[in-house]
């Protein structure tokens, strides 16, 4: 699936870090979602949904991405 752009993976859906490794993604929905907490690696990520209190992301997860779209309502493990 390395053409694969676009991941709903909200929710408790099963989808976690190991289910993502490899992909470059441009948008990544990934709220409510505990077992996604890193995407730094996704270079060509543009949109990225981490919001709410159980989202796994945190600051270090997004460090060095480019974003043009930021959800993290909820998620205070994101400070900017």
């Amino acid at each position: 699936m390395k053409s694969l752009q676009i991941l709903y993976a909200f929710g408790e859906c099963g989808i976690n870090q190991k289910g993502i490794e490899g992909l470059n993604l441009i948008k990544l929905y990934a709220r409510n979602n505990s077992k996604i907490t890193n995407v730094s690696y996704m270079k060509s990520l543009q949109i990225l949904d981490a919001s709410s209190s159980i989202c796994g992301i945190n600051q270090k997860g997004i460090e060095g991405l480019n974003l043009i779209q930021l959800y993290a309502h909820g998620n205070s493990k994101i400070s900017q």
